[in-house]
C-alpha cells in the first residue's frame, strides 16, 4: 500500500515537471509577471494610513460644538415653551437622578413636540436622566434662577413674582421670597413666590 502512495507521488510530481518544462517560454514569462504584480500589490497597498482614515480630534470636536450650538439657538428660541417648569428642574436636580425619571416628564413633553428642533431633542435624549447637565445646559443659554432670599419690591418686583396670599405687591415692602423667579435677560421664564415680611 505504502508502495502504491510513492508510485502515485512520484508520478504527480514527474507529470509536473515535465509539464513546466514542456510549456511555451511566453506563458511562464505571463506567470511570472502576475507573481510580480501580485506581490507588489501587496506591498504597496491602497489602504490609507490610519492617521488619515480616521476623523481628526479636533474635526469631532468642531461637529460636537455645532451640534451644541445649534442645540442652544433652538432652547434659546424656544425658552418661553418653558414657563412654570424651570424650578421644577432645579427641584429635580436637588433631589437627586432617582426622582428626575418621574418629575421631568414635562420637560420630555414639551421638547419632543417642539417644530425644527431636532438638534435640541437629541441632546434632550442624550441627557435626560442626567438632569445636573441638562441645568447646566440651560443656565449656559443666559437662563437666570434668581438667587435674592429677601426681595425689597419696587415696580418691576409684580413683574417677576407673585405675592403667596394673592395680595398686591407693595412697593418698598421687603418679601421673603418662597419661590425664585427664572429670567434671561429681559425674559421672564417663570414667575416667583414671594411672602410678606
Amino acid at each position: 500500500m505504502k508502495t502504491l502512495f510513492y508510485i502515485i507521488i512520484i508520478t504527480l510530481c514527474l507529470t509536473g515537471l515535465a509539464t513546466i518544462l514542456f510549456l511555451p517560454k511566453e506563458f511562464i514569462a505571463r506567470i511570472q509577471a502576475l507573481v510580480r504584480k501580485l506581490r507588489n500589490r501587496n506591498t504597496t497597498s491602497n489602504v490609507k494610513p490610519i492617521d488619515n482614515a480616521l476623523p481628526k480630534a479636533s474635526h469631532l470636536a468642531k461637529v460636537q460644538y455645532d451640534f451644541q450650538q445649534k442645540a442652544k439657538e433652538q432652547f434659546i428660541n424656544n425658552q418661553n415653551k418653558f414657563f412654570g417648569i424651570y424650578e421644577n428642574l432645579y427641584l429635580v436636580v436637588e433631589a437627586g437622578t432617582e426622582s428626575a425619571q418621574c418629575n421631568l416628564s414635562d420637560w420630555e413633553t414639551r421638547i419632543v413636540s417642539l417644530s425644527n428642533a431636532s438638534e435640541l431633542q437629541d441632546y434632550w435624549h442624550s441627557v435626560r436622566h442626567r438632569p445636573t447637565e441638562f441645568l447646566d445646559f440651560v443656565c449656559s443659554c443666559g437662563v437666570i434662577r434668581e438667587s435674592r432670599r429677601i426681595v425689597t419690591a419696587d415696580e418691576s418686583t409684580q413683574y417677576r413674582y407673585y405675592e403667596l396670599d394673592g395680595a398686591t405687591i407693595v412697593p418698598g415692602q421687603d418679601y421673603e421670597v418662597l419661590q425664585p423667579c427664572w429670567y434671561n435677560g429681559d425674559l421672564l421664564l417663570e414667575k416667583g413666590i414671594l411672602k410678606k415680611q
